[in-house]
This record gives structure tokens, sequence and C-alpha cells, in this order.
């Protein structure tokens, strides 16, 4: 699989794994670089206290068809509405590479470890480990993008 480097503004959704809890929210600034790096600008909230502590993550990219669902997760607090994840129909499934969910619902999942948040520039870097992908995205064996 070929993974080719992006730099777009898009609606990432950044995933996180916390004491049996999915969050989840959408970044619209990310890239990838060097083939297994990401980068995702965030600012400091309760995602990257929690990053800090799990030091894993996934980004998942959705469809045209989860639109309505991953606008709502972007939009809604987990702190005021903690189980968002499932009221948006989406179910999280544990990666076999890193401590943090992939959902059987969004077709493409970068699977990663935390190398680094810098606090100045709020930017979080972070290494790919697995790159999960439907087939149902893939077009003579590469990801269709």
């Amino acid at each position: 699989m070929v993974l080719k480097h992006i730099y777009i503004p898009c609606q990432f959704l950044l995933l996180v794994l916390i004491m049996r809890l999915v969050q989840l929210m959408n970044a619209a600034w990310g890239g990838i670089s060097d083939f297994d790096k990401i980068a995702i600008a965030l600012s400091n909230h309760k995602t990257t206290d929690n990053l800090k502590q799990t030091k894993s993550f996934t980004v998942s990219v959705g469809t045209a068809s989860m639109v309505e669902a991953c606008d709502y997760v972007g939009i809604v607090s987990g702190n005021k509405i903690p189980d968002k994840v499932s009221r948006a129909g989406l179910h999280a499934i544990k990666s076999k590479y890193v401590n943090a969910p992939i959902f059987k619902e969004l077709p493409l999942a970068l699977e990663c470890e935390v190398i680094s948040f810098d606090e100045k520039s709020e930017i979080l870097t972070g290494k790919i480990i697995n790159v999960s992908a439907d087939e149902e995205i893939l077009t003579d064996g590469n990801i269709d993008v």
C-alpha cells in the first residue's frame, strides 16, 4: 500500500482511548511527512492532556455518507455529552497496533504513537504505526483519496 504525502485542509477525526471512554474530536489541519509521520494542529485542551497520558491516537477520514456523524462529534463536547460517539452512530474497535480505537464506519485510519506535542506551536507529531483501509477505498491496491 502506498501512502502519498498530503497536506490539505480537511476534517480529520482524532481519536483517543481513555479509561474505557472514547474521546473524539475534529482537527482541521494536518499532514503526512517522511512517509511515517503525521502532524496535526491542535490547541491545548482536554484531548492534548489525554494524549500525554495515552501516547497513542488514530486519525480517520470520514466519507460523504458519514458527514453528519463526523460533524456531530466535532461540534458536541464530550464534557457535556459523554456518549456523543454512540449518539453519532459510531462503533469503536480496539486497534491491534496502538492504544486507541478505530471506527467500523470510517474506511481509513492511521494508527499512531505520539512523538511530541509542542506547547508553543500546538503541533502534535505522531509516528504512523499502521494504516487500516477498507477495500472500498482501494484502487489497484492503493488508497484512492
